[in-house]
């Protein structure tokens, strides 16, 4: 019994890794999938000579642009009643790369890197962090991989998660399954978060024609 339960969480832990990059593959090939929709939408509703006309207020409407981003955000991590765990706050800063439109729907893929800085009970940890989302009328799903440590010892946390946003500024719901070391300084297993761009790095116009 004791060797059926270690082989399905090893085999859950290989499936949910593989699932978690399915689903980063799935958001990148679905920002070619979203333009076209969203262009199309959007052109639907312009008449013919309004889109041969530059200065048309509805051919304004469309907005189509790559931002990178220098971001900012914060995370609260609730103690949990049934595991044990404390009450973390953590903040992170980092690097996004948005692909924002805007017609008739807003829609938004991004891909992101930033680090948390964890403070726990005077005890300090950082997290490098890789991660995407995919938000469409403002409501979205993102992955996450967070890789705690305090240099002594250290844990991998894949973070799934729900939220209302577009680009890189959201405010999401997470889950937390950690790969090991899964009481690492009490984290628990839920967060909420804020992440906000602080500046615009580059920003690239697309042009719909």
């Amino acid at each position: 019994m004791i060797n059926f339960a270690w082989k399905f969480k090893d085999n859950f832990m290989k499936n949910a890794l593989l699932k978690t990059l399915i689903l980063i593959l799935f958001i990148s090939c679905s920002e070619y999938v979203f333009s076209f929709s969203v262009v199309r939408r959007g052109l639907e509703y312009l008449p013919v000579d309004s889109i041969q006309k530059e200065d048309s207020v509805n051919y304004r409407r469309f907005k189509h642009y790559i931002k990178t981003q220098l971001t900012a955000g914060y995370s609260y991590l609730p103690k949990m009643e049934d595991i044990p765990s404390r009450t973390n706050h953590a903040f992170e800063i980092g690097l996004a790369r948005s692909n924002v439109m805007s017609a008739m729907e807003f829609a938004s893929t991004c891909y992101y890197l930033s680090n948390e800085f964890l403070f726990n009970n005077n005890q300090f940890s950082i997290g490098p962090k890789i991660g995407a989302n995919f938000f469409i009328w403002a409501f979205g799903l993102g992955t996450e991989f967070v890789y705690y440590t305090n240099f002594h010892e250290n844990t991998l946390h894949w973070i799934v998660y729900m939220g209302m946003g577009l680009g890189a500024g959201n405010v999401r719901l997470g889950v937390h399954i950690p790969f090991y070391n899964k009481h690492f300084q009490d984290t628990g297993r839920v967060s909420l978060s804020l992440t906000f761009p602080v500046c615009t790095l580059s920003k690239r116009n697309i042009n719909p024609k």
